[in-house]
């Protein structure tokens, strides 16, 4: 029973210890909803523009190039005769096969190129987002600022510094 008690006196402690950064002013941590201030900058709407023109300016890209394979491919075939070797309709199919496969690799890099744009993106707005969260937090006595996630079952309104954050970003403007 003695053991009893010590263990839980010791989770205690360990409690208290592990709580005393979220507990000290009971506003140790802080929240931004990234989507409510991407919205009401227009932030969202920005970088959608963004994303569809780095598209079409790919797409186009994938279209030349895939016109110019097929011319290949087609220059190929018809080097072709009835009277051609096996081994020359073989080439001509490897060709045509490696040409495929090429158009598939750009398709793949330019499908990187947009998420990597995408990430870029949403990196910057973070970072200008922190660079407004912060102040606020720190002369609020906070630790940290949290964005509000779907692990984020609930939180006290009286931490949610996103109205800040959007007023603070548009004089910033």
């Amino acid at each position: 029973m003695r053991s009893h008690h010590v263990l839980i006196l010791s989770l205690l402690a360990m409690l208290m210890v592990g709580c005393n950064g979220i507990m000290s002013n009971g506003k140790s941590t802080l929240f931004v909803d990234l989507t409510v201030v991407a919205k009401a900058l227009g932030r969202n709407e920005m970088v959608n523009t963004q994303l569809a023109s780095a598209e079409k300016q790919l797409n186009e890209q994938l279209k030349a190039i895939a016109i110019d394979l097929n011319k290949q491919v087609k220059d190929k075939q018809k080097t072709l005769t009835k009277k051609s070797k096996d081994k020359d309709k073989q080439r001509v199919n490897e060709f045509a096969k490696q040409a495929q496969q090429t158009m598939q690799n750009r398709k793949s890099e330019a499908q990187k190129k947009i998420n990597q744009l995408k990430i870029n993106l949403v990196n910057k707005f973070r970072d200008d987002v922190k660079a407004v969260a912060e102040p606020i937090a720190k002369k609020a006595g906070a630790k940290s600022v949290m964005v509000v996630s779907a692990d984020a079952l609930w939180f006290d309104s009286s931490v949610d510094i996103t109205d800040e954050v959007i007023a603070k970003m548009r004089e910033v403007k």
